[in-house]
C-alpha cells in the first residue's frame, strides 16, 4: 500500500543483514496488467491457452527443447563453476528434502505451475542421467561407445567396480545434499 501511495516515486528501504545496515533506494514500476506499482520479483499470473492437439504438441515440444537447452547450459556453467571454485558451488544443489519442499511450494501456487515444475524436474533428471558419469545411464553409454570404437569388450569386473565407485560417490553426494537441505530448513 505504501508503494501505491508513492505512485512510482523513489522509495528508500533500510536492510539489516547480519548487523550490517544498508539503505536501498528503488523506484517502483507500474505493472502493465494490474496497474499497481511493484518492486522486486514476483510470479506472473499464469494464463491457460486452449490449443488444438497438433499445436499443443508442437508448442510442448518446442518448450521442452528450449528448457532442455537451458538445463544443459546451466549444468555446464555449474560444472565449470565447481571445477574453478573448488566445489564451493555445491550449495546450488538441493537434495531430496529441498526437492520435496520446492514441490510442496509449487503445489500451493496452482496446478498449472505445479505441473510445469514437475516437467522441469523431469527434464533436469533426464539431462543429469545422460551425464557420462559412472552408475548413470550416460556412464553406461560412454562404456558402450568406447567398446564400439575399440571393438573389444572391457573387463566386466573393472567396469562393475568403476560403476560401483560412481554409485558410492552419488550416495555420498545425496547424503551431503540432504544434510545441507536440513540445515536450510
Amino acid at each position: 500500500s505504501m508503494l501505491q501511495s508513492e505512485l512510482g516515486k523513489e522509495v528508500s528501504f533500510t536492510v539489516d543483514r547480519k548487523g550490517v545496515v544498508h539503505t536501498i533506494t528503488v523506484t517502483p514500476k507500474q505493472d502493465s496488467v494490474t496497474k499497481s506499482y511493484t518492486i522486486g520479483i514476483a510470479l506472473e499470473p499464469l494464463e491457460t491457452v486452449q490449443l488444438p492437439v497438433h499445436k499443443a504438441l508442437w508448442y510442448g515440444l518446442k518448450d521442452a527443447w528450449t528448457i532442455t537447452k537451458n538445463v544443459v547450459h546451466a549444468l555446464g556453467v555449474l560444472v565449470s563453476g565447481l571445477v574453478t571454485k573448488g566445489g564451493s558451488g555445491l550449495n546450488q544443489f538441493i537434495g531430496p528434502v529441498g526437492l520435496a519442499t520446492a514441490v510442496s511450494e509449487a503445489s500451493q501456487v496452482g496446478a498449472s505451475y505445479f505441473f510445469s515444475f514437475i516437467a522441469l524436474i523431469s527434464l533436469n533428471l533426464a539431462v543429469l542421467n545422460l551425464v557420462p558419469f559412472p552408475a548413470l545411464d550416460g556412464g553406461r553409454l560412454l562404456v558402450l561407445g568406447l567398446e564400439a570404437v575399440t571393438r573389444r569388450k572391457f573387463n566386466k569386473t573393472v567396469v562393475g567396480i568403476i560403476h560401483a565407485v560412481g554409485f558410492g560417490l552419488l550416495i555420498l553426494l545425496m547424503i551431503f545434499l540432504t544434510i545441507q537441505d536440513v540445515r536450510h530448513l
